[in-house]
């Protein structure tokens, strides 16, 4: 059975043939005539497929309560990545590593807004929320029994872009917290003024270096539950 595949071609050129010879030989008595070929056999036509006469309102209206929930996450997403241009385009880190007591009174002064506003963590606080909703929502898609329903895929697809929505309101919260106010530079300070200022820095980054160590280490518990790459630069 295995060598029909490969005589098959052969089987019809022969066949061919001694066709072909039976019309070119003389006649020389009567002649069997060629076997009839067997009979096709049955096969089904395929049932057509369903077609809902009356579509699922229902249906239609969780496609469309989706759509909505979209359409309110786009200029959110749009919103929160300008809020992020400013970390994205500035490293902050590296102030945190400054002198307080040699500055002068602009950049100390943008330096403790900066440290007043957690600029420094901001980016480290809205990570760790992240991971820490992802890790606290179920791992897995519901089950349903047997084939699941239009509805109840909208109802996933719903569930999923909702937390997305949350994750991105609290990520543009925080970020306005740390961005949402202009930075004011007094004119002038007393020399009085001035070393409380320092002194006032020099505390808060000592207190943001402790919390920025802390938050680093929380990622780095945080990452491998959730599978993320860990970078160790």
């Amino acid at each position: 059975m295995t060598a029909a595949p490969q005589a098959a071609p052969a089987f019809r050129r022969l066949r061919a043939a001694a066709l072909a010879l039976l019309w070119l030989l003389p006649a020389c008595g009567p002649l069997e005539p060629p076997p009839a070929p067997p009979p096709e056999p049955f096969r089904a036509p395929p049932p057509e497929p369903r077609r809902a006469t009356n579509p699922s309102r229902e249906s239609g209206l969780w496609l469309q309560a989706w759509r909505d929930l979209r359409e309110r996450i786009q200029p959110m997403a749009e919103k929160m990545h300008k809020l992020q241009k400013f970390f994205a385009e500035n490293d902050l880190d590296p102030l945190l590593e400054l002198d307080p007591l040699t500055l002068e009174t602009g950049r100390l002064c943008s330096l403790f807004h900066f440290l007043d506003r957690e600029c420094f963590t901001v980016e480290r606080d809205i990570y760790i929320d992240l991971l820490e909703r992802r890790l606290a929502r179920p791992q897995s898609l519901p089950v349903t029994d047997g084939r699941s329903r239009l509805k109840d895929r909208f109802a996933v697809a719903m569930q999923r872009d909702e937390q997305r929505l949350m994750d991105i309101e609290s990520a543009i919260a925080r970020y306005e917290a740390a961005t949402g106010r202009d930075i004011k530079i007094p004119n002038e300070l007393t020399p009085e003024e001035l070393y409380e200022l320092r002194t006032t820095v020099r505390r808060m980054m000592d207190d943001t270096r402790s919390k920025v160590d802390v938050l680093d280490a929380r990622i780095l518990e945080l990452q491998p539950q959730l599978n993320v790459p860990v970078h160790n630069d």
